[in-house]
Order: structure tokens, then sequence, then C-alpha cells
């Protein structure tokens, strides 16, 4: 099933929030609406990215390069999924 226009908003508000650092990473996988019978691809991408986000926290903070790439991922999934569903 995918998801209604208001879980789509939800996430991209989400995702802009860990990009902007106005909520953490595993905040903000905990308020992702239910991933498990999501059909559209990207939504799907999108958590992933978060996911693996989350678990390198350690990651990150010791490379900044890989901050950056991760950061500008979940941006460049924000902004599609804005294109995507006319947000």
């Amino acid at each position: 099933m995918t998801m209604v226009r208001r879980d789509v908003r939800i996430i991209v508000e989400l995702l802009e929030g860990v990009v902007s650092r106005t909520i953490g990473a595993s905040q903000a996988l905990e308020s992702w609406p239910d991933p498990d019978d999501e059909t559209d691809e990207t939504i799907k991408s999108a958590w992933h990215e978060l996911s693996h986000y989350a678990t390198d926290e350690d990651i990150r903070s010791r490379d900044p390069e890989y901050e950056r790439f991760m950061t500008e991922n979940l941006a460049a999934l924000a902004k599609r999924i804005r294109q995507l569903f006319q947000l």
C-alpha cells in the first residue's frame, strides 16, 4: 500500500529535520509512518538511507566527508519525494 499524502509530508519533514539537525535520526525513524507495507521505491530508499544514517553515527563523527555525503543523500531524497508527490 502506498502512503497517504499526510504520511508522505511527515516523511519529508522528518528527513529535512535530520538534515537541518532539528531532529535526531533515531527519533526520525521512531516517528516514521509504518514502512512495512510501503511500495514506493523512493520512500523505501529514504527509510533505508535514514536507517544507515542513524547506525553510522560513529563513522559520521570521525569522517566529515562521509557525514556530508550522507546528509546530502537525505536532502536529495527529501527533495525527490517532494517532487514525486507534488508537495
